[in-house]
């Protein structure tokens, strides 16, 4: 099967510096440009990744990626769960995670959250599901500017998913999924040349994030915001029943508002919608 864009594609690879494959044994399997034929792109790619973790022939799995939003995908949240209840080395994603926010846990969320929400019907309960999926450590994370990289992923010891350059938040980018042992191998070795210079991003920051969310502290703030439509920080900050559940009463409001459960300006608190249909929900 021919590569659709051949052009495109091979002056991608070169610009990257993937030259060390065989070109004449490309198998084009899929490709997708506009959303609904990159949709199916990537239904096919997790597809073929559970055909090979079912086969036990998953290889090195490496995303690099702009801004992590294949794990919003459910199906391939999933894969990654499974893979990971399995024993199996989990997936590695290198993403665009700022390096100053490396060690601040509600500002890594919110900056996934800022990203994840460009998602047509991302809601909270996806979101929440994508972080505890994280917080379990499915994935391993590494932090780099990938602005200027090509961005792929590799699995299966020889299957590609492979983008030509883009803007992230573009709806059109050239999409290929191929098979390639050759390719496979290049991409795969550039990838961990590309790990070996990241940083490695500790995901106990989503799981640190989590247990605060779902801690009573939070609930305390959630169930007095419930009572009245804006609500000064300071009755929060007096509560006495707040003091005893928790040690800084600005972490709390701080998680509560980097997932917008809370609005939190001008010393003003109030309960959005998504903080209520939450706490409906707990």
């Amino acid at each position: 099967m021919a590569i659709q864009e051949e052009k495109i594609f091979f002056e991608t690879l070169e610009k990257a510096d993937i030259i060390d494959f065989n070109k004449e044994k490309i198998k084009s399997l899929h490709y997708g440009f506009d959303k609904e034929s990159r949709n199916k792109v990537h239904l096919e790619t997790n597809n073929l990744l559970e055909d090979s973790l079912n086969k036990n022939s998953l290889g090195e799995c490496i995303h690099i990626t702009g801004e992590m939003r294949a794990l919003t995908d459910p199906f391939h949240r999933y894969l990654c769960e499974k893979i990971n209840n399995t024993n199996e080395d989990v997936f590695k994603v290198v993403y665009n995670l700022p390096q100053n926010l490396m060690n601040d846990t509600t500002k890594i969320i919110e900056w996934n959250l800022d990203n994840w929400s460009l998602n047509k019907g991302f809601n909270w309960i996806e979101e929440l599901r994508t972080i505890y999926s994280i917080a379990n450590r499915s994935v391993n994370l590494y932090s780099l500017d990938t602005t200027n990289k090509i961005q792929y992923s590799v699995f299966g010891n020889k299957y590609i998913l492979f983008q030509g350059a883009h803007e992230d938040k573009s709806n059109e980018k050239h999409t290929w999924l191929l098979e390639s042992e050759s390719l496979n191998i290049a991409l795969t070795q550039n990838a961990e040349k590309l790990i070996n210079i990241s940083t490695d991003i500790n995901e106990g920051h989503y799981r640190k994030f989590t247990q605060e969310l779902n801690s009573f502290a939070s609930k305390r703030v959630l169930s007095i915001l419930g009572t009245k439509d804006i609500i000064q920080d300071s009755q929060i900050f007096s509560d006495t029943v707040l003091q005893d559940l928790t040690d800084s009463i600005e972490e709390t409001l701080n998680v509560l508002k980097a997932i917008k459960f809370i609005n939190y300006e001008q010393n003003q608190l109030k309960l959005t919608l998504k903080g209520r249909s939450f706490f409906d929900k707990i």
